[in-house]
C-alpha cells in the first residue's frame, strides 16, 4: 500500500530528521493509525536522532512484523550478545546503548508473544 501524499507530508512535518527527541509528541505520533505509516517512518528515521521515536514504532499495536524485524536487525543485536535480557548496560554510551538495548529487548519479547500485526509489507 503506497500513502498519500497527506500521509507522507504529515510524517516529514512532524518527524522529520534533526528533531531533538524531547520536541517529539507522542499525540502526533498516535495519529499515524497505519501500518504502513509506521513502516514509512522506520525507514526514514535517522537513528542519530535518537531511539525514542523508534521504541513507539515497537510499543505500538499497529506495528507489522515486517517494521519490527526491520529495526531489530538494524539495532545490530549481535553487538549485545554477551548481555542477559535483565542486564542494564553501564559505560561510555550507556544511555544510548540502553535504549537501543531496550528497543531490541521489547521487540524480542513482543515477537515472541505474536503482538506484531501480520501485513503486506515485507
Amino acid at each position: 500500500m503506497e500513502l498519500t501524499a497527506e500521509q507522507k507530508q504529515f510524517i516529514y512535518n512532524n518527524f522529520y530528521e534533526g528533531l531533538h527527541e524531547s520536541e517529539l509528541d507522542k499525540q502526533k505520533f498516535n495519529l499515524l493509525s497505519t501500518p504502513h505509516e509506521l513502516h514509512y517512518l522506520a525507514d526514514k528515521h535517522n537513528w542519530d536522532d535518537g531511539i525514542t521515536l523508534l521504541q513507539w514504532i515497537a510499543e505500538s499495536d499497529i506495528c507489522s512484523e515486517a517494521t519490527a524485524l526491520e529495526l531489530f536487525w538494524l539495532a545490530q543485536p549481535q553487538d549485545y550478545q554477551s548481555y542477559k535480557l535483565s542486564q542494564e548496560l553501564t559505560g561510555k554510551y550507556q544511555s544510548y546503548e540502553n535504549d537501543i538495548f531496550t528497543l531490541i529487548k521489547t521487540i524480542y519479547t513482543n515477537y515472541q508473544n505474536s503482538f506484531y500485526k501480520q501485513t503486506d509489507i515485507h
